[in-house]
């Protein structure tokens, strides 16, 4: 590519961050097309307002200020360092008065928002369609407390900084589409075979398409994924993960 490469690097939930070369543009150009495909899904168009609840660093925070706007994106960034007693109630009357069409967040902070919402009886946000929750596992408690809370559509996706694999849910189910085109992925068993029988777990293998500076070939995620050979109702012909189980470990010290 003309516009030359960058080098980024994994989060490192795995231990040590992975770092890859990428496309300058190229590569964020890609993956934003196949998000804004996965989020059709749950009546997402470009131009839509979003709020942000995802680990951002707002700069005005130590000045009282948690949150900034940007007009380009027209999305509403929220600091999810503050979430305190005394701060939810100025976040909920900033959403309210933004009025956002989708709220896109990680499972984990969105959850101390609508626990505070239930527990102070504080109704949902009637203008937004759904909530985007990527970036980490979403369990099964925390879709039916966020259903309960905000009372609409919780749209979970699947997939890593390294773009080997990507997939996510429809308007149908909440099985995990793969998309073919992003990559192949294999579900590896215990004994080193492909995963063919319902309801089985396996290691989740993927082969990214779209990293032409550095492909990824037959990346270990240290995920694990469910089996499922049945198709999906929307009539989409992706191959389909039931469940992702999250991580072959995960430690808190």
């Amino acid at each position: 590519s003309k516009l030359g490469l960058e080098y980024v690097t994994t989060g490192g939930s795995t231990g040590t961050p992975l770092g890859f070369y990428q496309e300058r543009v190229v590569s964020s150009a890609k993956e934003w097309a196949f998000m804004i495909t996965q989020w059709n899904r749950v009546r997402f168009k470009m131009g839509d307002k979003r709020v942000i609840l995802r680990g951002n660093v707002i700069q005005s925070a130590n000045k009282g200020k948690f949150w900034e706007y940007n007009p380009i994106d027209k999305t509403l960034i929220l600091s999810s360092y503050h979430m305190t007693e005394e701060i939810l109630p100025k976040y909920i009357k900033k959403i309210k008065d933004f009025q956002p069409d989708f709220i896109h967040v990680y499972p984990s902070t969105i959850i101390i928002l609508a626990r505070f919402m239930e527990e102070n009886n504080i109704k949902p946000f009637s203008s937004v369609k759904a909530l985007l929750c990527g970036s980490e596992n979403l369990y099964s408690w925390q879709r039916d407390l966020l259903e309960r809370v905000f009372q609409c559509r919780v749209f979970s996706w699947y997939g890593h900084s390294e773009m080997a694999v990507l997939a996510g849910e429809c308007e149908k189910s909440t099985n995990y589409h793969i998309f073919p085109e992003y990559g192949f992925v294999e579900l590896i068993g215990k004994n080193g075979n492909l995963i063919s029988r319902e309801e089985e777990t396996g290691k989740i293998v993927a082969t990214g398409f779209n990293n032409n500076a550095m492909p990824i070939i037959r990346y270990k995620t240290g995920d694990l994924g469910v089996y499922t050979e049945k198709k999906c109702p929307c009539g989409t012909n992706y191959p389909l993960l039931k469940r992702i189980e999250g991580r072959l470990q995960e430690i808190v010290v």
